[in-house]
């Protein structure tokens, strides 16, 4: 089996980082899998991005043209315009490249266009990461349902003129994909984006099917967690509590409001907190002197270590489309304190895993982690953590479920 992997990054931002993982795991376990990226990050193997200085050029400077054009004729940069031309790296390397299986990721900014894809004369397989594709042009609808209609009404738009181009962008979307509907496999990492995809107006009709995504659990799994903290510098006697995320201050959906809510309360003095991600550095907290920042994590090795030296996660994230993060630290043992919803009602059971509180209840909230800190007293939390993530989001677990995709999808090519 061959398969052609394409995300618009290998490192940046979640997506790009499940491709790569994918990328690696099939590699090992019998599928041959080539990741086509368009910026590159990372120095993995089976990787391909463009090498001469016109195309670097090109595709660092496309997504900055793409947010800016958006902006503009949006008058917002959470809308993205729909990709009308592809890349001529992409296409470049589609007819250099031997492969079965065109298997895409995350592609905005200009990297892939979904008009050409028409055009490819292989099946493809489409993992989404967000809900962008059902969409007008955001990524992250929160309460609007508009994809259920034909987004005529978005609440990021005031504009009459910007109501009259969404529009226009929603059936220019719609035109294209229906062109797709026979040649194309959709996967989503969660129930709740598969319910969503489902009532769309744009992908109701499409095949598609719910596969998580995969957790190394060989590199996230339990250490002792003293182990973790020296190996960290962290003091040993000291006690942790964790949350992070690609961009943990600055996406207002991962909900550090509420994490800065726990630090202030008297109950929690005993505890510090391990803050991880993008530009975590340099911010006005409650409590810094109770923060300990490892900014941009970029190996999974020592994210583990981060996560085997707290005692609870805490997430309190208005949505996540899988939730890579509670699922990674479970996998090392580590409960969940959570709200209900979205995709982390497939990884956390409630009082088994941790604590899904009521979602923007505060009150719940502390409660949560009250619970989970007195349990832990007297039960063992990381046994049954660890048995979930294993059993369902393993590497193995995943690749079979992929293997049959590809298998079916190209068995559908043929029929067709």
């Amino acid at each position: 089996m061959k398969v052609l992997q394409v995300s618009e990054s290998d490192r940046i931002g979640g997506a790009g980082m499940a491709a790569l993982r994918l990328n690696e795991v099939f590699n090992r376990n019998g599928i041959e899998s080539t990741l086509l990226v368009s910026r590159r990050v990372s120095n993995e193997t089976n990787i391909i991005s463009p090498k001469s200085f016109l195309n670097k050029f090109i595709a660092k400077l496309t997504p900055h043209i793409y947010r800016f054009f958006g902006k503009r004729k949006f008058g917002t940069h959470k809308l993205t315009l729909n990709n009308r031309f592809s890349l001529p790296f992409f296409l470049n390397t589609l007819r250099k490249v031997d492969f079965q299986v065109l298997h895409l990721h995350w592609v905005n900014y200009g990297f892939v266009s979904i008009a050409d894809l028409v055009s490819i004369n292989k099946p493809i397989v489409w993992t989404l990461h967000d809900l962008w594709l059902f969409t007008a042009g955001c990524h992250h609808p929160e309460l609007c349902e508009g994809f259920k209609g034909q987004c005529e009404a978005c609440p990021l738009i005031s504009t009459v003129n910007g109501q009259k181009y969404l529009s226009h962008q929603f059936q220019e979307k719609m035109t294209m994909l229906n062109a797709l509907k026979d040649k194309m496999i959709i996967t989503v990492p969660s129930n709740w984006m598969l319910e969503n995809l489902r009532m769309s107006t744009l992908l109701k009709g499409f095949y598609a099917i719910r596969v998580p995504n995969m957790i190394n659990t060989e590199t996230f799994k339990p250490i002792p967690k003293n182990e973790a903290k020296l190996r960290l510098n962290l003091d040993p006697n000291s006690k942790f509590l964790v949350f992070g995320a690609s961009n943990p201050l600055g996406d207002k959906h991962k909900g550090f409001e509420y994490v800065e809510l726990l630090l202030k309360n008297e109950k929690y003095l005993g505890y510090k907190l391990l803050l991880f991600g993008k530009s975590v550095v340099n911010q006005n907290l409650i409590a810094p002197n109770r923060v300990i920042f490892f900014n941009e994590v970029k190996s999974d090795i020592d994210l583990a270590l981060i996560y085997n030296s707290a005692d609870v996660l805490l997430m309190p994230s208005s949505y996540e489309s899988f939730g890579q993060v509670a699922a990674e630290g479970m996998a090392c043992g580590i409960p969940v304190l959570c709200f209900k919803t979205s995709g982390l009602l497939d990884i956390v059971e409630h009082k088994k895993h941790g604590y899904l509180a009521e979602m923007g209840d505060i009150e719940d909230y502390s409660m949560g982690l009250d619970w989970i800190l007195n349990q832990a007293t007297e039960s063992d939390f990381s046994v049954p953590c660890r048995e979930k993530i294993v059993s369902e989001f393993s590497p193995e677990a995943i690749c079979q479920q992929f293997n049959l995709i590809y298998e079916s999808s190209i068995l559908n090519a043929a029929e067709n």
